[in-house]
């Protein structure tokens, strides 16, 4: 058995929060996907998913999942094989990440949902060092819905603690291909 060359590529930065789609192939076969994760730092959250089709006229199910948080030691992932007689999807999700933080007013505590005051996205903040962070400080997200904008207000439980961010929180890139066989 030969390994052939689906599809590849490097994804632009991610968006927070928002699936990617990396690749669809409706032949019958076995696939995997790799995926560099060189690009990780500290605070970054990356899920990559692979869904299959089980029956003709049937929809796309979730078949594999893997789940990786900040810097690796072994940079190169490969999911497990899956098989498909109908169709295959494989998608990228960075679901955390840091953001710069301005405009603080209140105390933010740790591991605080925040929620957006324009997107209505969440997210659960995590200042370094604990609660109390201060202007100008890069925090940890992880987004649990939505994706946040660029210098949108979030709210930690209520308006008397909310910070505003500098950015919206940006992805990284990964390189990554689909094989079959």
């Amino acid at each position: 058995m030969t390994w052939t060359l689906s599809d590849s590529g490097t994804t632009s930065a991610l968006t927070l929060g928002t699936e990617t789609v990396l690749a669809t192939d409706t032949n019958n076969g076995t696939f995997v996907l790799e995926v560099d994760t060189s690009n990780m730092v500290a605070g970054d959250m990356l899920e990559a998913r692979i869904y299959t089709i089980t029956l003709s006229g049937g929809s796309l199910i979730q078949a594999w999942k893997g789940t990786w948080w900040g810097p690796q030691i072994n940079n190169h992932k490969i999911s497990l094989p899956v098989a498909s007689d109908q169709s295959v999807k494989c998608t990228l999700k960075q679901i955390g990440g840091t953001i710069t933080i301005t405009s603080v007013t209140g105390t933010v505590p740790d591991q605080v949902i925040g929620t957006g005051q324009t997107t209505a996205a969440t997210a659960i903040i995590c200042p370094p060092g604990g609660a109390g962070f201060t202007s100008g400080t890069s925090t940890i997200v992880k987004m649990t819905s939505g994706a946040f904008n660029s210098s949108e207000i979030v709210w930690c439980t209520t308006s008397t603690n909310e910070f505003t961010m500098n950015a919206a929180p940006t992805g990284r890139t990964f390189p990554w291909k689909m094989l079959r066989v």
